[in-house]
């Protein structure tokens, strides 16, 4: 009986697989969390006047995202790294 190599052999391989699989859960994660910041109620306005338009609500959604890509690179919530342990599924993908 022939066995087939399901995934990754190489050290290499390997090693890009992690890399892709890392960027897709962190991916994941900051879209997750801009969600959640987006849902979150609004304490403020960016120049303390409450009637400033699109541009401001254009503003505040750029910031947040780049608040939840930023937070997402540092380790976000956890949910990056459960998603990791889940897909890579293999020991040699993990750590």
């Amino acid at each position: 009986m022939m066995a087939i190599a399901i995934g990754p052999t190489t050290p290499a391989a390997v090693s890009q697989e992690r890399a892709k699989l890392q960027k897709a859960a962190r991916d994941f994660e900051s879209i997750l969390i801009s969600d959640l910041l987006k849902s979150a109620p609004r304490t403020g306005t960016v120049d303390g006047d409450e009637s400033a338009g699109a541009g401001a609500e254009g503003y505040d959604d750029l910031r947040t995202e780049a608040m939840a890509s930023a937070l997402a690179a540092q380790g976000g919530i956890g949910i990056g790294r459960m998603m990791l342990q889940q897909l890579s599924g293999s020991a040699k993908l993990q750590k």
